[in-house]
C-alpha cells in the first residue's frame, strides 16, 4: 500500500508524457520568480493561488501536502485586502477539513492576525481562543496568549508589529 502511494506521488510529480510540467513543477518555479520580485507580482500571485487550490483539490496528494498548499493559497490571498475573505475561507477550510495536519494550528494563528489587521478584535479574539484550547502544547502558546491579552486589554498595535508576530510564527514553523 505504501508503494503505490509512493508510485503515486511520484507520478504526480513527474511532468506528463505531453511535457507539460506537473503542479509541483509550476508551483517551484513561480515560488522563485515571486522570491526575485521586490514586490507582488498580482499575476503571478493569481497564478499561484489557482496551482496552490489545483494541489489542495487533488486527493493523490497526502492529507499533509493539500494542507501545507492551502495554508500557501490563504496567506498568499492574505497579501490582498480585497480578497481578505477569500483568504479566511483558505484558512478555514485548512481549519477544518485538515484540522490534525501540521499547518492547521498556523491556519488559526493566522487567522486571528488577519482579524486583527482589519480591526476585528471580537473575532481576532475568537481564533486565539480556539488555538489554545485545540492546540495546548503547541510551540506558539505563550505568542498566543500574548497576543490574547493585548487583543482582550484593547491595545492598540501597529500592523508591523503584527507582521513580526506572522513572522515569528512562520519561522517557528519551519524549524
Amino acid at each position: 500500500m505504501v508503494l503505490l502511494l509512493l508510485g503515486l506521488l511520484a507520478a504526480a510529480c513527474r511532468p506528463s508524457d505531453q511535457g507539460s510540467p506537473s503542479p509541483l513543477e509550476k508551483i517551484e518555479a513561480w515560488e522563485a520568480q515571486m522570491a526575485q520580485r521586490e514586490s507582488l507580482d498580482s499575476a503571478l500571485a493569481d497564478s499561484l493561488i489557482l496551482a496552490y487550490e489545483e494541489v489542495r483539490r487533488d486527493s493523490l496528494f497526502s492529507n499533509s501536502l493539500r494542507a501545507a498548499y492551502g495554508l500557501k493559497k490563504a496567506r498568499m490571498l492574505a497579501e490582498f485586502p480585497d480578497r481578505s475573505a477569500d483568504a479566511l475561507e483558505a484558512y478555514r477550510w485548512v481549519i477544518q477539513e485538515m484540522r490534525y495536519a501540521a499547518p492547521a494550528p498556523l491556519a488559526v494563528l493566522e487567522t486571528g492576525l488577519l482579524y486583527e489587521k482589519y480591526g476585528d478584535r471580537s473575532r481576532a479574539a475568537g481564533a486565539y481562543r480556539y488555538f489554545l484550547q485545540n492546540y495546548p502544547t503547541h510551540p506558539q502558546r505563550q505568542d498566543v496568549e500574548g497576543l490574547l491579552n493585548m487583543v482582550l486589554q484593547g491595545e492598540d498595535r501597529t500592523l508591523r508589529q503584527v507582521q513580526e508576530w506572522l513572522e515569528k510564527a512562520r519561522q517557528d514553523s519551519l524549524q
